[in-house]
């Protein structure tokens, strides 16, 4: 840390879900406090910022969303060896805000290699949702030119083509602008039921392990199933793997039944976290 850095420190109560509640309570006040009495009556302008920028506790009934948007494109990190490398603030495939597309593409077009200090100030179109300072979910505008996505990855991210060439060849064959979000309804519902945790609107709560007590899911998956999906176990993997889920799980009929349930549940998974992963 440095000069006039604060630590804040929290307890909860006696339970996971009461000392998250608790915790996250705190430092969310703190920090409209902070914002509220140090950082906007330091700022001279903040004068003539409308009252309702001020952060405040919502009521029960109300819901509070904000776009949180101009995000850097990338950010400066160290690598192993010290060296000043960058990485992409959101992925790699984020398009840079228009106004500053030509500012990006006479960066990465120079003779030498830009310094990282010149593109961190290159902004994305890249947002993320919050309500009542929940997260909902996150999502970008993509790169759609061919030229541009090979300058970003080669000379600002240095990452090899090879990687991402089936991604340029899909992009030379003419792509439209695009992008997408990708939003956690399971956190929406959460608010919206003034639930302290997710696992309270989840229908399927899944263990601290990923498990799913109910069906007993993820369990091995017998060689019928396998067969009944046109999939199969190739390699080494093969040997090693047990041939039903009855002999290594349960036995009898129900155990049968509990291994159907879990190779179906498997598949469907948990929607709104899938989302967040695949745009995350």
């Amino acid at each position: 840390g440095k000069e006039g850095d604060c630590a804040f420190v929290t307890v909860g109560g006696s339970s996971l879900d009461e000392c998250v509640s608790e915790v996250l309570g705190t430092l969310g006040r703190a920090r409209s406090w902070v914002i509220t009495n140090h950082l906007l009556r330091s700022d001279p302008s903040s004068a003539k910022r409308p009252r309702q920028c001020l952060p405040r506790q919502p009521t029960s009934n109300e819901l509070n969303f904000v776009w949180v948007i101009d995000f850097p494109m990338f950010e400066a990190e160290k690598d192993a060896e010290g060296e000043g490398v960058l990485v992409s603030t959101h992925h790699p495939f984020t398009a840079p805000k228009p106004h500053h597309l030509q500012q990006l593409e006479q960066l990465l077009q120079s003779p030498s290699s830009p310094p990282p200090s010149n593109l961190t100030k290159v902004k994305g179109q890249h947002y993320d949702l919050v309500v009542n300072g929940v997260e909902l979910g996150g999502g970008s505008i993509r790169i759609h030119n061919p030229l541009l996505q090979r300058l970003v990855l080669t000379k600002a991210l240095r990452v090899p083509l090879e990687q991402f060439a089936h991604l340029l060849k899909a992009l030379g064959a003419g792509c439209p602008p695009h992008g997408g979000i990708a939003l956690g309804f399971d956190r929406l519902m959460a608010v919206l039921c003034r639930a302290a945790s997710l696992r309270e609107v989840l229908a399927f709560p899944k263990s601290f392990q990923g498990k799913d007590l109910l069906v007993g899911a993820p369990a091995e998956v017998s060689r019928g199933e396998l067969e009944e999906y046109h999939l199969g176990v190739l390699g080494a993997a093969a040997a090693t793997s047990p041939t039903t889920a009855t002999e290594t799980k349960t036995s009898g009929e129900d155990g049968a039944r509990q291994s159907g349930q879990a190779s179906k549940t498997g598949k469907t998974g948990q929607s709104s976290e899938t989302g967040l992963s695949s745009e995350t």
